[in-house]
């Protein structure tokens, strides 16, 4: 007698342990718990190991789904159903041959130089926020990376740089600018500043500062709250684009931003960032004269 398959919810017990064991951050775990609950539920009553190819489909296509939440869905979709065969809890991956839908062109949020100098002169007054908006327009960090950070990271020969702990545990080292170092020497200087633990630490009920870290989110809210006061509606990883945008106009390599901001590929770097010349590019042709002079 062949023993009957898992339930759904022992299905995604024993995935979410494969995501824990993994490393993959909380926020992830809870998002593959929600779309993988929300897609078995489109399969009622059959369960999760009878799905099928065209319901991966429609649930990926629903009217109204924006094209990155529809993208996201298929992922975590697809990403159970190859571990489940993998691991033996499954004889056959449905969606071994499905395409992803296309991924949507995100054009980066700009700002431009004007800007980011109101940016930097408003935060001036308050060294830790200052750090914060350094670290993400003069080397393109993320706020978890600002997080993360700490001053151990930090080092000064044989020349100035940043070990930046990025996604997924990986690391990469990024090279000071000129101003950020600058900052940074200013910041460390400071005596109600720890020498060591997290670079921008959290403050005590007291006020004062210590070592330890400030999670991803309050980095972001820091720097978005920042950027509202001076009148621009985006969110902190606009610096982050600010700092690619710049660097690209002024001539820096793809291969080297794609280094710098930690992309695993530079096909990354180019669909997200270089959308934004598009409108330079077809500007650029209008100006183009007609030899035959019929224009």
């Amino acid at each position: 007698m062949s023993r009957p398959a898992p339930t759904n919810d022992q299905m995604w017990f024993a995935y979410r342990e494969h995501l824990v064991d993994w490393r993959r951050r909380p926020a992830t775990v809870r998002a593959s718990k929600v779309v993988l609950h929300a897609f078995w539920g489109t399969l009622q009553p059959r369960p999760w190991h009878q799905a099928r190819k065209r319901d991966l489909v429609a649930f990926c296509g629903r009217p109204g789904l924006k094209p990155a939440s529809s993208l996201h869905y298929h992922k975590r979709v697809t990403a159970f159903y190859r571990w489940a065969q993998r691991t033996g809890r499954t004889g056959h991956d449905p969606f071994a041959e499905t395409a992803p839908p296309p991924a949507p062109v995100q054009r980066p949020r700009a700002l431009d130089l004007d800007q980011v100098g109101r940016l930097l002169a408003d935060v001036a007054r308050d060294g830790r926020l200052e750090l914060m908006c350094w670290l993400m327009f003069g080397l393109g960090l993320r706020a978890g990376e600002v997080a993360a950070a700490d001053v151990a990271d930090v080092q000064w020969q044989p020349r100035p740089e940043l070990l930046v702990r990025g996604k997924g545990g990986k690391q990469r080292v990024v090279p000071l600018s000129a101003p950020v170092a600058r900052v940074l020497r200013g910041w460390l200087a400071r005596p109600d500043v720890p020498q060591g633990g997290a670079l921008v630490g959290r403050r005590g009920h007291d006020g004062e500062l210590t070592a330890a870290h400030l999670r991803p989110v309050q980095v972001g809210l820091l720097v978005r709250d920042a950027l509202r006061r001076i009148g621009i509606q985006e969110t902190s990883h606009a610096l982050r684009h600010s700092f690619a945008v710049t660097l690209k106009r002024n001539g820096a390599s793809v291969l080297a931003l794609s280094r710098l901001l930690g992309h695993s590929s530079t096909a990354v770097t180019e669909r997200v960032y270089l959308a934004a010349f598009h409108d330079e590019e077809t500007a650029a042709m209008a100006l183009l004269p007609d030899p035959g002079g019929t224009s």
